[in-house]
């Protein structure tokens, strides 16, 4: 097993996920059989499967390697690597879930901050978009999609309104656009 986790691993390393991920999966099928699993070389199974698009095969092992331990700090990369796998398997509530345990560990990750907000606008959730994407815009002001979807937001919550409202959500999409 230990020949396979290092082939492994210098695959991954050379970003070959692929046959990082073949190798890998020997190696943690041997530890098994005989008895010791190795959560590293799993993590790492994990993240080889994820970095090769294999998300159906990447999700159990996330799943299993962002269970929470008891007073252990979350590891926002790989609850991360999870709600993004769990997105693009079109598991929108479940994204949604991991996103946020994503940001309760690392407040300002732009990017879950980011997907947050898509999938907020995707339910037209126009009020919750923008709070996302304000606070992506506000972790890295260089995101242009963030931005983008941000003025979208303000446009489409405007839509819905009246008055004074309207008018603070336009003025508000017109600013989001300069920044932009």
């Amino acid at each position: 097993s230990e020949a396979w986790k290092i082939a492994g691993f210098a695959e991954f390393n050379m970003k070959q996920y692929a046959k990082a991920a073949e190798d890998l999966s020997r190696a943690v099928d041997l530890r098994k059989t005989s008895g010791t699993p190795d959560a590293e070389t799993e993590r790492a199974l994990a993240q080889a499967y994820f970095f090769a698009e294999d998300y159906e095969r990447a999700l159990p092992l996330l799943a299993a390697a962002t269970k929470p331990a008891a007073g252990a700090k979350p590891d926002a990369d790989m609850l991360y690597y999870r709600a993004v796998a769990e997105m693009n398997l079109k598991k929108a509530a479940d994204a949604e879930r991991s996103f946020n345990e994503v940001v309760k560990a690392d407040p300002k990750n732009k990017f879950a901050l980011f997907y947050l907000g898509q999938l907020a606008y995707a339910r037209a959730d126009f009020t919750a978009a923008i709070n996302a994407l304000n606070r992506a815009t506000l972790a890295d002001s260089t995101v242009a999609q963030a931005w983008q979807l941000l003025v979208s937001a303000y446009l489409g919550r405007a839509q819905a309104a009246q008055g004074a409202a309207a008018d603070a959500d336009y003025l508000a999409a017109v600013r989001a656009a300069d920044s932009l």
